[in-house]
């Protein structure tokens, strides 16, 4: 199963965390980036978040911490390097230390100098050379056409084969997802 996914995306971030507190990040989910917000300039909009009240709920129920977030980031290099990592076998890596330093630390994953200050803290190579890297961007590209013919519409959705089977809604909770899991025998 795939899941198409933003580091700018907070129900991202909540699923990631069901998903772990379920211990069911490892096996055959593949986390593939999709970025939701391609408007936001190189340095981000800053302004705090209006739903982080209800962000916190959602979370309550696996314990999830949302920071003060004060930035919406463009997530492009976050993806890059992301994918980066993913080339060698370090996405559950990278996908823990961003999430947690945007979402629980409010860090700016949108500055190159903090994402690799993230990756070196979290034990992962600096990921910079990404940020530049022509088969990278063409393979963000290719999933975001892809994630489009499939009928990705939101972040995080749950894709088998060509057809999305699940997408996130906010009245979502953690038990709910893991039916939804445990009935896709992951």
């Amino acid at each position: 199963m795939e899941v198409f996914f933003d580091f700018a995306c907070p129900y991202c971030y909540l699923v990631w965390s069901f998903l772990g507190r379920l211990g069911m990040l490892e096996g055959d989910l593949k986390w593939s980036p999709w970025m939701i917000r391609p408007d936001v300039p190189q340095g981000g909009l800053r302004r705090r978040w209006p739903l982080l009240d209800e962000l916190r709920r959602l979370g309550s129920d696996a314990e999830v911490p949302f920071a003060e977030l004060e930035i919406i980031p463009n997530t492009r290099r976050a993806l890059l390097a992301y994918l980066w990592a993913d080339q060698r076998g370090l996405s559950r890596e990278a996908l823990k230390a961003t999430f947690l330093g945007f979402f629980a630390q409010g860090r700016d994953i949108g500055d190159p100098r903090e994402l690799c200050a993230l990756y070196a803290e979290g034990g992962l190579p600096d990921p910079s050379q990404a940020f530049e890297d022509v088969a990278l961007m063409e393979r963000l590209g290719q999933l975001d056409v892809r994630a489009e013919a499939i009928g990705v519409e939101v972040v995080p959705s749950f894709v088998e084969g060509d057809r999305v089977v699940l997408s996130w809604r906010t009245s979502f909770v953690m038990k709910d997802l893991a039916e939804f899991m445990r009935g896709r025998g992951i």
